[in-house]
């Protein structure tokens, strides 16, 4: 949606205390919500929930953020498409996601609706239901070692700075809102806060404290997940789930010190074993009700390979660790299989030849090449849509794809 035709939106409703939904934010729910396949009746409640919380702006914690957290935002620049191309370009982004060749986003897979960030790295990409939020800087280090920048980069191609310092943690978004949520140490009553931030107005609309052991990351507070209502905090002792319109923190049954790789109320859990002949590596891997613990789907035996879950808890895709170069750049990846979580159904994805994989942000699985784009469905199988980045081949610099956790 195009700021002239949010404007005239708002003048319209002049009076009315409805939020206005983004373009983006209508376009992705359409589609998630068609794809939605919940064996659990919970869970269909709680993919529910999460709708109707990407429609809204949420500030219905009874303990509001201390004063003096909102985090400057500045526009860094104007809307570069029209009505219609903005249009075009958010339902590219729902249909395709979005990834960075060298200081250039894409939304889509054809190229055609790039957006420059006007910095020489792009370190990491993150769906939002407002846009796509870019961390940035000089180079592609995760650890804070450099300096970071974080950009909204909308649909219509305008971009919003935001003054964010988040030092080495590991932040995370949700597809389906236009939130942004971390941890960092407890400046109240808590070990740590949890922060969530509306990245639209820089206000946060939630700061939980927590208290508890944090030793296993090396990161400065413990990761997170977004998932709808609740945040994932991994700790020492305890995986947490915090509602943060609420402040209610429970503990789930997942397993400490470890990762919230959390989507869809969903975990992915991957355990290393070694091989029946003791010559290698053979993990097993797994997807949990992360509120239950109840397993949905059960990988043993998949050899030397990790995995990634999707943005909507759906499809797990099953792939050789990435081969990293100087630059940061994934190198060419042989293959990769797609399983569904409610029938185990496999698809098979073809070799990546620079970047990995991404996601789009309801889970279709893509890569790029120089030439072309290649969207993989589960049950469907590939389509390949040519590729225009319009650069030079010194220019390209390290691609980034969607969906994917990039920090260290």
């Amino acid at each position: 949606m195009t700021e002239r035709l949010a404007q005239l939106m708002r003048e319209e409703a002049d009076g009315l205390d409805v939020p206005l939904p983004r373009v983006e934010a209508i376009i992705l729910e359409g589609r998630r919500e068609r794809r939605r396949r919940r064996v659990l009746p919970a869970l269909a409640g709680v993919a529910a929930a999460a709708v109707a919380g990407a429609l809204l702006v949420p500030h219905l914690v009874d303990d509001p953020a201390p004063s003096g957290e909102s985090v400057t935002a500045h526009e860094r620049a104007d809307a570069a498409f029209s009505g219609a191309e903005a249009a075009a370009a958010a339902d590219a982004y729902a249909r395709g996601g979005a990834f960075a060749a060298g200081s250039r986003l894409y939304f889509g897979g054809s190229g055609e609706f790039g957006v420059p960030i006007d910095d020489p790295a792009v370190k990491s990409v993150y769906y939002t239901s407002a846009g796509v939020l870019v961390r940035h800087g000089t180079d592609y280090a995760m650890d804070d070692a450099s300096r970071d920048g974080y950009s909204l980069v909308r649909t219509d191609g305008s971009i919003t700075g935001l003054d964010l310092h988040l030092g080495d943690v590991s932040a995370s978004t949700d597809p389906t809102q236009p939130l942004l949520a971390y941890a960092r140490p407890g400046r109240g009553s808590g070990d740590w806060d949890v922060v969530v931030l509306d990245l639209e107005s820089g206000e946060p609309v939630a700061t939980v404290p927590v208290d508890g052991a944090f030793t296993w990351g090396g990161w400065d507070a413990p990761p997170v997940a977004l998932e709808g209502d609740r945040v994932y905090l991994g700790l020492d002792d305890a995986m947490l789930a915090v509602d943060w319109h609420t402040g209610e923190t429970t503990t789930t049954p997942l397993p400490t010190s470890t990762y919230p790789e959390i989507n869809g109320d969903r975990y992915l859990s991957i355990d290393n074993g070694v091989s029946d002949d003791g010559t290698g590596l053979d993990a097993s891997v797994r997807v949990r009700d992360a509120l239950t613990g109840e397993t949905l789907l059960d990988l043993p035996d998949v050899g030397d390979r990790f995995a990634s879950l999707s943005p909507d808890g759906e499809q797990v895709l099953v792939l050789p660790y990435l081969p990293v170069g100087d630059d940061g750049q994934v190198q060419e990846v042989p293959g990769a299989v797609l399983y569904t979580v409610a029938t185990g159904e496999e698809t098979t994805i073809p070799a990546s030849p620079l970047g990995g994989y991404g996601w789009t942000p309801d889970g279709l699985v893509f890569s790029v090449a120089g030439d072309s784009t290649t969207l993989c469905e589960a049950g469907s199988g590939c389509t390949t849509t040519p590729l225009d980045l319009d650069l030079s081949d010194g220019e390209v610099g390290t691609l980034r794809l969607g969906g994917m956790v990039n920090e260290s």
